[in-house]
């Protein structure tokens, strides 16, 4: 999972990982989102590093991901450049109202709770709400009614799931719910004593590769669905029916699949492949007849979509 590099050849972007490095030309803040993303050519798209599978940094520092690999196609489809710009929970919404960013592309769980504070696009992947917990223990949190007999039960989310706090309580009566900045502080035990944490099982098997000892579990009978969804720039209406049509022609095409496959599934993820490069991927320098041939398919793929 650390390894894993993007598949979709990147557009031309910038990346910061504070908000404070971003400068905001006065006159461009008097325009809507739509206009200027025409004006400039350039899209701000949040993302919360720490949101495997969807966005976070590889070990060579690359920021990487589902979404992140989305966002390019996006930006290429467009032919617009990128400017990734990190999210945090607290201020999410009013961000997103002020014109921070365009688009949030980071795994963001649609919700009741976030539609009232913020516009979203169409979901574009539903995933399963799951329990990590101790490889040992994963039989003591197999089905509901084991988990509500569990005593001193503590569970953990995230800080930008807290809106989920009141469900999971209802859920589990007999569970006290905390928030974590992080998902490293649970598994790193930098808090003692939580017995689970709430994430989707695409995002917690993710990891507990680099976690082994942990395991997801999706508890029976009550599987939950969350849809995930775009958060978009309040109030911009054609951005917005962009992006849904952009989604509705994205998850019928073969790249959405396979990087579906890819991020999601781990198919191909444990092939080491060299990084991208203008001098291997579209000169063609360096590359033996079998990653020649490989390269010609995948670029005849992308052309047909």
């Amino acid at each position: 999972m650390a390894n894993m590099q993007l598949l979709q050849n990147p557009a031309p972007y910038r990346l910061y990982r504070e908000i404070s490095e971003i400068k905001v030309d006065p006159q461009l803040q008097e325009l809507t989102p739509m206009e200027r993303i025409n004006k400039t050519g350039t899209i701000r798209v949040g993302y919360d590093p720490e949101q495997m599978p969807f966005s976070y940094f590889n070990t060579v520092g690359e920021l990487v991901g589902f979404d992140i690999d989305m966002a390019h196609k996006l930006a290429r489809d467009f032919e617009w450049n990128i400017e990734f710009l990190p999210i945090h929970s607290d201020t999410l919404a009013k961000q997103l109202q002020t014109g921070v960013y365009d688009i949030v592309m980071s795994g963001i769980a649609m919700t009741p709770d976030r539609l009232n504070k913020m516009a979203f696009s169409t979901p574009y992947l539903d995933t399963t709400s799951a329990l990590i917990v101790e490889d040992f223990r994963k039989d003591e949190f197999d089905t509901v009614d084991k988990v509500r007999k569990l005593q001193k039960l503590i569970i953990a989310i995230h800080a930008s799931d807290r809106n989920l706090k009141e469900g999971l309580k209802q859920l589990y009566p007999n569970a006290q719910i905390v928030t974590l900045d992080s998902p490293i502080d649970y598994f790193e035990k930098n808090i003692p004593n939580l017995d689970a944490m709430m994430l989707t099982a695409e995002g917690g098997s993710s990891w507990t590769l680099l976690y082994p000892k942990f395991h997801a579990v999706v508890v029976k009978p009550e599987t939950h669905k969350i849809p995930l969804a775009y958060p978009i720039a309040a109030g911009d209406l054609v951005l917005a029916d962009l992006i849904n049509k952009w989604i509705y022609l994205a998850k019928d095409s073969p790249s959405f699949r396979r990087k579906y496959d890819y991020w999601i599934m781990g198919v191909g993820a444990e092939e080491k492949k060299p990084r991208w490069s203008v001098v291997r991927n579209v000169l063609g320098w360096g590359l033996d007849e079998e990653e020649k041939k490989e390269k010609e398919e995948e670029s005849t793929a992308e052309s047909k979509e």
